[in-house]
């Protein structure tokens, strides 16, 4: 059972997806962990090629898995490995996913990436998970690039 209030068992979780580990044992470590951060860039980058945000897209998925079942099963895993990416990489302080995150924050197809989400953007913005809900102002400063208030 993970602490839902340390950040470092989130990333955990997140690597333990991806089939990566770190021995550091704080965010600080795990980001100044050159093969980690590697590693994430790599599958962040392979995975990102096919559009996997659209598998969150629930008439796309559901067409998808009708009429091609095998490239709904990869489209699955491809989506799954991104979005744990993404995920990773912000919780490590990597702000360049912010319309990723709040793609995975708005879509009500993966509950899971969903809770993921709003925990990841809760932490950057400094504010407490679960009671907090995200804003839309939230996420467009977050885009933009502007420091959380």
């Amino acid at each position: 059972m993970m602490s839902d209030a340390s950040p470092e068992a989130w990333l955990g979780q997140f690597l333990i997806e991806l089939g990566l580990e770190t021995h550091r044992g704080t965010l600080a470590g795990a980001r100044a962990d050159p093969e980690l951060m590697r590693r994430l860039g790599e599958i962040h980058r392979a995975s990102s090629a096919g559009s996997p945000l659209r598998m969150l897209e629930p008439e796309f998925v559901e067409r998808l898995r009708t009429e091609d079942w095998a490239a709904w099963w990869r489209g699955q895993e491809e989506a799954a490995r991104y979005c744990y990416s993404t995920l990773a990489l912000s919780l490590l302080g990597d702000t360049s996913h912010a319309s990723d995150l709040a793609v995975m924050y708005r879509q009500q197809a993966n509950s899971r990436i969903r809770k993921d989400a709003h925990y990841v953007l809760c932490y950057t913005l400094g504010k407490d998970w679960p009671r907090y809900v995200v804003t839309e102002s939230d996420l467009e400063r977050l885009a933009s690039g502007q420091q959380p208030e």
